[in-house]
């Protein structure tokens, strides 16, 4: 539900609302004619739920599975790719007439893995390609939510037609079952030129009619007609922001994602039972390597410019990340030598200071901490921070955006003021010069700590005066 209606805010607090805590993933696949959708793969959470007790699963319009995290792990993509898609478009090109040679195209979601067939060859869309060129993000998956959510509306609205039933009943009452049905009946309304369509950034060549139909339209309009029908908070003024909202999907954590890792893991540990050398990864390895890929990262963008061939890459590349202790001295001489560029913010230079000092020592003190950072801050900050007493990099951090908000005021906002042509000049006729003033007070002062009791005459210049001093000693 939209987070706008008065059921999503009741969700978070209420109990009894099932549907709001299910979660299920959903695995689709067509080719690329658009002539034919299999049956989608539906993993939930549980394999034998109350609301399909009796049912016999095998008749259900999706292809069954469960894990504790509903997700599509290498365990059930493999099972899924042999005993539901293979037999499925071998019957399909049986049909067709056709010879039994396929290619499936991928992306590359962590459960994907590159089996072996001797009559299907799997490819992978280039990394990060996902939401430029795959089909299914084309407008297949987008499509398909449209008429789920058109379908879970117009079940509640005829429950409350036919029942004296309460919009917030009907939700709790939803269950697994009424999304298996309506799942069923979404992929059912995808229309073949919509599949082809949404292969033109893939494959141009063998999208038939680039002119899709006006359908997608036509159900965000009845998706806002049955919510206003429904009405209460939320419903009625649902908007088209709603419906994006539902399009959207939730975002993984951290944990998310490592949990997956790992029950990847323990899937190719379970197939290559076999391989005795299989180091297996654990969470905590895991974390390692991640923040391993974005140090690598980072170091990339500074040095890219620096790096026009394979074998300068290759060389600088090991000297950062070749041998642990060959790193560690690495890192240890960069902190050593940063210093805040001539463009560079301070703000980026703190960061990464602070970034080289926790891959040096992790438990570097703070004081040694604001150290590093002092002795190579920009010579402007650092005369106006030397009469402060920083004891906390905050503080330090606090003081150089303070300092640089304060310069860029000055240089902004710099006000040129008018001056009359009468005003007095500094001091009189009868005051001493400021070069005879300087003179006076250091001959004082130097006079005074070498031989207090002696009277020379002046000496003509600042040089000669403390020469004269000296030799007096």
């Amino acid at each position: 539900m939209p987070t706008r209606t008065y059921i999503a805010k009741s969700e978070k607090n209420a109990s009894g609302f099932k549907a709001a805590k299910d979660r299920v993933t959903l695995l689709l696949c067509s080719n690329a004619s658009g002539d034919r959708m299999l049956k989608p793969l539906l993993v939930n959470r549980s394999l034998k739920p109350r609301a399909l007790k009796g049912k016999d699963l095998n008749t259900l319009p999706v292809h069954w599975m469960a894990n504790k995290k509903a997700w599509v792990t290498t365990a059930i993509f493999t099972e899924w790719f042999n005993k539901c898609f293979a037999p499925e478009v071998e019957n399909y090109m049986k049909e067709m007439g056709l010879e039994f040679k396929i290619l499936l195209i991928l992306d590359n979601a962590p459960g994907h893995l590159n089996l072996e067939h001797p009559n299907i060859k799997i490819v992978f869309f280039p990394p990060n390609t996902t939401s430029l060129i795959q089909p299914l993000d084309q407008g297949i998956i987008s499509t398909f939510k449209k008429y789920y959510v058109k379908f879970t509306f117009q079940f509640i609205f005829d429950k409350l037609e036919s029942d004296t039933i309460t919009v917030t009943e009907v939700w709790k009452q939803f269950n697994i079952l009424n999304c298996v049905d309506h799942v069923a009946l979404a992929i059912a309304e995808i229309k073949s030129q919509t599949l082809n369509a949404c292969w033109k950034a893939a494959w141009p060549e063998c999208v038939s009619k680039r002119n899709e139909s006006n359908r997608t339209t036509i159900v965000t309009s009845d998706i806002i007609s049955i919510a206003k029908e429904i009405g209460g908070e939320g419903f009625d003024d649902f908007g088209e922001h709603d419906i994006e909202e539902l399009l959207v999907d939730e975002a993984l954590s951290d944990n998310d994602i490592l949990e997956s890792m790992v029950d990847t893991t323990k899937d190719f540990e379970t197939v290559d039972s076999e391989l005795e050398d299989v180091t297996p990864l654990d969470e905590k390895l895991l974390r390692e390597g991640l923040q391993l890929s974005g140090t690598a990262h980072r170091w990339y963008e500074n040095v890219e410019e620096k790096i026009n061939s394979w074998d300068i890459f290759v060389k600088m590349f090991s000297q950062n990340f070749g041998h642990h202790v060959t790193q560690k001295d690495q890192l240890a001489e960069n902190l050593k030598t940063r210093a805040q560029g001539e463009e560079e913010t301070s703000d980026s230079y703190i960061q990464d200071v602070l970034h080289l000092c926790r891959e040096v020592d992790p438990a570097m003190m703070e004081n040694e901490i604001i150290a590093h950072l002092t002795k190579g801050i920009s010579e402007e900050i650092y005369r106006s921070m030397i009469i402060l007493d920083i004891a906390t990099i905050d503080e330090f951090i606090k003081w150089c955006r303070k300092i640089e908000a304060s310069k860029k005021k000055r240089v902004n906002k710099r006000v040129v003021f008018d001056r009359l042509p009468n005003v007095a000049a500094i001091g009189s006729a009868d005051s001493e010069s400021m070069e005879d003033l300087v003179r006076r007070i250091v001959r004082e002062e130097v006079h005074r700590a070498l031989n207090p009791e002696s009277t020379t005459p002046e000496p003509s210049s600042l040089k000669e005066i403390i020469r004269e001093e000296m030799k007096k000693t």
